[in-house]
């Protein structure tokens, strides 16, 4: 298995990123209560799927804004150079068994800490969580060493028992060693790579941040296998693994609020609330019923408060997760003593999938225009308004109009059957737009038009006239007005209906709630503290850190440094932009004496891609110079780079600007995208790949409540030095 194959540039990255690595320990070291068992706080939830698989995760007991981890990845410790700390030497030895055959010594540090850049991925996203991280504390360490296949004891060492063997050969006899030992299971095995190891395991009781020193021997033969292992950075895996499996304290049993209950108030309300419901809630209802409980909780005879960091109790959660959590706990005290459920059948409506149904209905209209020699060709039919052509040319092969006289006329759609109509949109004339119309459906129960939209001076060719839903059989135009130029004709080119079938309702059962009948608790006037807890004290728990050799080349009288091929991800890219010196035309401050809210440059690539309004979070120009304005990222050297995604400012994204890259040969700006009218928060740009020093946004327009403003809040360049 090699984990690194297809991946991003992780070893490269260890390079740039090993400062950043010492600083988040240090930050990080916390001494406070014990992780969270899982199944009491799933604070993984709340991570992406890609640190699920990289991480195990727990909630803090005490700090809820506190996150301990457990990397399901490990690789080879760092030396002061951020290269492997790792040696690959041969011997030759002068007496022995082996006298005067080669064998390779390999020496090194495994760091179960975890893989630098997934630390440095995760401690940003836990960041825009409201999180900070700390590796987890551990309870004890089982290690094991997998050599070739061979599993090495608890306590790290292979010894070897090794003797000579004559061999017949077509040659002659050949004297050959034989060496074996006594693997973790208490079972004599044959040796076929490694005929000395030994190693210091993880110990317990601390953090699981750890070095595992380990050095070994080879036996004869492998001298040529290694070279080539360490000439193009190849993976170790069927050579040597490692696998610790870590046992954790964790607590099952935490405050995470206090409830005080006035039961007759409660009651009175829910009895308001349920009756609504016809006395027959549905889980959904249920459900905000209890957010209801959290948002106003005095409303309905509650006071609701959560265990702050420091032990107190307050009326605000610590964070959102402990709201989450509130919530599931109420459910679980308070719905038994308020809510009896019961299965009834529900009559369910079914639709089929929406799309155009306009030609599958019949048209009809109160007249129709014809004209020319063939009148029969040239006849403006209502068949044209529903033929599924959108062509809005004028003349009587692509529309309907009435026959003149006098308004309003009207075109039908009739259908075999009841459809459900989400939209209508009315394609009319180039140059002769219909001006004013209505639509209406026929009300089967009483037979009349009702009416479901009014256009009024339409200049457009398409008109979204209906958006919503509506079930008919039967929908018409009723043409109330031309264009200026003709106001007696009302020409209609096409009517697009979105809508799906009505099919048969079908039945299902469905859990309903009711009010109980909780005369006890109604009737009792003093409040009742309610404490929200649940769990055991201790509870152990299991994790593994798998560690591996690869993408490391050289040894053998040379220090031993990381891979440079694609195989182990030096030509993957990742976020540089991080790397680079931001500047900009302009920057606003509201402020000069309140420099934390100035919108520097700095703040959109600082690898933080919250879209919250604000200069804590984004770069803005100044109003002057007018714009066009732009924000730059400069690198001490060429990057290659391929893809671009910007990051604006929730409800006020600019709408306007170039994405270009500086050719150091032409000394030109180029533009690599054009946006215009952007509405998306998060804008992503993919491009063949270009060699530069400098990328820059050029902010043409911000959004219409603020054009002269252009916000970013995060650029991330997707790329890899050159």
């Amino acid at each position: 298995m090699n984990k690194y194959d297809n991946s991003r540039n992780t070893h490269f990255r260890l390079g740039i990123l090993g400062s950043a690595i010492a600083s988040i320990f240090c930050l990080n070291t916390y001494v406070f209560a014990d992780p969270i068992d899982p199944a009491v706080n799933n604070v993984t939830q709340f991570f992406s799927q890609e640190t699920q698989v990289n991480f195990d995760l727990y909630a803090d007991s005490e700090n809820p804004n506190l996150v301990w981890y457990s990397p399901r990845f490990g690789s080879i410790a760092l030396n002061r150079q951020l290269n492997p700390d790792f040696a690959v030497n041969v011997e030759y030895p002068s007496d022995g068994i082996f006298a005067g055959q080669a064998l390779i010594d390999i020496e090194g540090k495994l760091d179960t800490s975890g893989i630098a850049t997934e630390i440095i991925d995760l401690e940003q996203e836990a960041k825009l969580l409201g999180y900070d991280i700390a590796p987890i504390r551990i309870t004890a360490a089982d290690t094991t060493f997998l050599v070739a296949g061979f599993p090495v004891g608890s306590d790290g060492r292979i010894d070897a028992q090794c003797d000579s063997q004559v061999i017949d050969t077509p040659f002659g006899p050949v004297s050959v060693p034989f060496c074996q030992a006594t693997d973790k299971d208490g079972v004599v095995r044959p040796l076929d790579f490694l005929y000395s190891f030994t190693s210091t395991p993880p110990v317990s009781g601390t953090s699981i941040s750890q070095n595992i020193p380990f050095e070994g021997t080879t036996l004869p033969g492998w001298e040529f296998p290694i070279r080539d292992l360490m000439s193009f950075g190849q993976s170790w895996d069927q050579l040597f693994q490692v696998v610790t499996n870590w046992t954790i304290k964790t607590i099952s049993e935490v405050d995470v609020a206090r409830v005080s209950v006035t039961w007759p108030i409660l009651f009175r309300e829910l009895s308001t609330y349920v009756s609504n419901c016809r006395w027959s809630c549905t889980q959904n209802e249920i459900n905000f019923l209890y957010e209801e409980f959290l948002n106003t909780p005095s409303d309905w005879g509650l006071v609701i408060n959560y265990r702050q960091v420091d032990g107190s109790y307050g009326p605000i959660p610590a964070s959102q997760n402990q709201r989450l959590q509130t919530k599931n706990k109420l459910v679980d005290v308070l719905g038994p003593e308020l809510f009896v459920a019961f299965v009834d059948d529900v009559v369910i409506p079914t639709f089929g999938e929406l799309r155009n149904i306009g030609p599958l209905a019949k048209a009809s209209a109160s007249s129709t225009f014809c004209s020319g020699p063939n009148p029969s060709a040239h006849c403006y039919s209502p068949r044209r308004a529903n033929d599924g052509n959108t062509d809005t040319s004028l003349g009587g092969f692509s529309s309907w109009t009435n026959a003149g006289g006098p308004l309003p006329q009207f075109l039908e759609l009739n259908w075999p059957e009841d459809y459900d109509i989400h939209k209508i949109d009315v394609y009319t004339s180039e140059g002769f737009p219909i001006s004013d119309f209505d639509l209406e459906i026929l009300n089967k129960e009483n037979g009349r038009w009702e009416n479901i939209a009014t256009v009024n001076n339409n200049t457009l060719l398409k008109i979204t006239a209906f958006s919503g839903r509506a079930i008919t059989n039967r929908l018409r135009v009723r043409a109330r007005r031309g264009p200026d130029r003709q106001t007696i004709y009302t020409r209609i080119n096409e009517i697009v209906v979105t809508g799906r079938e009505v099919l048969p309702n079908i039945s299902e059962q469905q859990t309903f709630f009711t009010l109980r009948s909780n005369i006890e608790k109604i009737l009792r006037q003093s409040p009742e503290i309610i404490q929200l807890s649940s769990g055991d004290p201790n509870t152990l728990r299991t994790s593994s850190t798998l560690m591996y050799l690869q993408c490391m080349t050289g040894g053998f009288g040379t220090p031993v440094t990381w891979a440079e091929n694609p195989r182990c991800g030096y030509n993957a890219t990742t976020n540089i932009a991080t790397l680079a010196t931001a500047s900009a035309t302009s920057s606003y401050c509201p402020s000069p004496s309140a420099t934390e809210h100035c919108y520097f440059p700095s703040r959109a690539n600082d690898g933080i891609t919250d879209t919250r309004l604000g200069g804590q979070s984004s770069w803005s120009n100044d109003r002057t110079p007018t714009l066009p304005q732009w924000w730059q990222l400069q690198w001490p050297s060429r990057v290659r780079a391929n893809s671009i995604t910007v990051y604006t400012s929730e409800n006020y994204e600019i709408q306007d600007f170039d994405i270009q890259y500086f050719d150091d040969i032409t000394q030109a700006w180029i533009t690599l995208k054009e946006v215009r009218g952007n509405q998306d928060i998060v804008v992503k740009t993919d491009f063949p790949e270009v060699i530069t020093s400098r990328i820059r946004i050029m902010g043409l327009k911000g959004p219409n409540r603020q054009t002269f403003h252009v916000r970013l809040n995060e650029v991330v360049v997707e790329g890899r030095p050159e």
